[in-house]
């Protein structure tokens, strides 16, 4: 670039010193053309060097802008450098914790086992002398002595349910979980034989369209449509009712809804119950609420997911996905 400027320059005084030439000499009209010839050279002359500055201008603004974004880019690579460290002491950190938390809830589902498994036999004894005394000294006791004893039996027969069902949600996920071809038309089967009793007391039927076969643990699916049905049919307060069971196969899902196609399940029917005891809260509708955190425990076992929504002429709807 210097050197371009040396030639500018000794361009420039080449030009001057013809001008003074072409002054001496008599003006005519060779004379006339060589002068506006030098004009133009002059002229060209100048826009050249003035692009030639310029481009010298933005030759050092660039450089300096060059230089200034590699100090930044250098200095965000250290920051980089050092931000990579700190995910990675973070993901080991959460790591261990997940691990923990892993460990943790895996002791507290043994001890759950563990715990509800102990608890039947001095329940069976409760249950069993409650069942003497009835039998035997039903004639010596008072009215009184008689309901409390029947509320006696009753308290253990439902912490009963309560300590099933708990060994049941314990169970969930132990031991190796190998998917086998299932049939959902034979489970709901099944599931209507299981509940023939409340239906016929209810007088509530059961109608669904034809389900798939579903890749699914061994001993999962049936408890998974029974506690479900149970729940709608205890916590429905109208006779008559239908419930109904529809699939729709999705790309990496199917998709089912559980819903009462007569009178559309209640706006107060409970949205929260897939939780263990979170039935128990409201005090508004019967059974402990297990049930329903086993649906869930299954479902979510089965890279699936649970939940309540509206539907336009239909009401509250069970939802429910399972992967295919």
């Amino acid at each position: 670039m210097a050197n371009h400027f040396i030639q500018s320059e000794k361009l420039a005084t080449l030009l001057k010193q013809m001008q003074q030439k072409l002054d001496e000499l008599p003006s005519d009209e060779s004379t006339e053309a060589l002068k506006a010839d030098l004009a133009k050279a002059k002229k060209e002359h100048s826009r050249m060097a003035f692009m030639l500055e310029r481009m010298h201008k933005d030759k050092a603004i660039g450089i300096k802008l060059l230089n200034q974004t590699i100090t930044d880019l250098q200095k965000h690579q250290k920051l980089l450098e050092e931000s990579n460290r700190l995910l990675s002491e973070q993901n080991k950190i959460v790591e261990k914790q997940s691990e923990e938390l892993a460990q943790s809830l895996r002791e507290l589902e043994h001890f759950s086992y563990i715990a509800s498994h102990d608890l039947q036999t001095p329940l069976r004894t409760i249950v069993s002398y409650a069942e003497i005394i009835q039998k035997r000294y039903t004639a010596e006791l008072d009215d009184d002595g008689n309901t409390f004893l029947e509320y006696l039996m009753t308290g253990a027969l439902q912490m009963n349910g309560i300590i099933e069902a708990l060994l049941e949600y314990s169970r969930i996920g132990r031991g190796e979980q190998n998917l086998v071809p299932t049939d959902l038309n034979n489970i709901l089967e099944h599931v209507r034989y299981d509940l023939r009793k409340e239906l016929q007391t209810r007088k509530v039927s059961l109608k669904s369209a034809s389900l798939p076969t579903v890749m699914a643990a061994k001993n999962t699916m049936r408890p998974l449509f029974l506690h479900l049905l149970e729940t709608i049919i205890l916590n429905f307060s109208e006779t008559d009712a239908v419930i109904v069971t529809e699939v729709k196969k999705q790309e990496h899902t199917f998709l089912f809804y559980i819903f009462e196609q007569l009178h559309g399940l209640p706006d107060s029917f409970p949205t929260h119950l897939i939780e263990p005891g979170s039935g128990r809260q409201s005090g508004q509708f019967p059974g402990e609420g297990i049930g329903m955190a086993v649906c869930r425990k299954i479902i979510l076992q089965h890279k699936g997911n649970i939940w309540v929504e509206k539907q336009e002429g239909r009401g509250k709807v069970i939802a429910f996905t399972i992967a295919c």
